[in-house]
């Protein structure tokens, strides 16, 4: 793991000494989950490529998840207005440009669920054919 240089890129030199090490534990994480994708032009910390993550993983199954009573299995406008806000600002953790075949993908997104709420996967540019329809339900599968 290379530690972040604050003179590196812009948006991390104004950063407090706490905020250099959310990224650096950030970092870790994701070259814990595969192989980072070099070409990406925006901010650090890299995402992961998820092309190079393993297609088909062998006796994968979906994560199952049991909700408490009177919870919904949905998140309401303002609450999901919430989440985009969120989003907005954080850094991708994935770069795909795949569409099927994404269960290496699934696995290292639940391995981050156990550290994030939030998983932010970005379409590589210049790919062709990319479904956002047909990558989530190939997610859910």
């Amino acid at each position: 793991m290379k530690p972040f240089d604050p003179d590196s890129t812009k948006p991390l030199r104004n950063l407090s000494e706490e905020e250099l090490i959310d990224l650096n534990e950030l970092n870790f994480w994701l070259d814990e989950l595969g192989p980072q994708f070099i070409d990406w032009t925006g901010c650090e910390p890299l995402p992961v490529d998820a092309d190079l993550l393993p297609p088909v993983v062998p006796d994968y199954k979906p994560p199952f998840r049991l909700l408490p009573y009177g919870v919904r299995h949905s998140l309401r406008e303002k609450e999901m207005t919430t989440v985009r806000q969120l989003a907005r600002n954080m850094t991708p953790h994935f770069a795909l440009g795949r569409n099927r075949e994404l269960q290496g993908l699934a696995k290292a997104m639940a391995k981050l669920w156990e550290n994030s709420a939030l998983a932010k996967i970005a379409i590589k540019r210049g790919v062709l054919n990319t479904h956002n329809e047909r990558m989530a339900a190939e997610l859910k599968v």
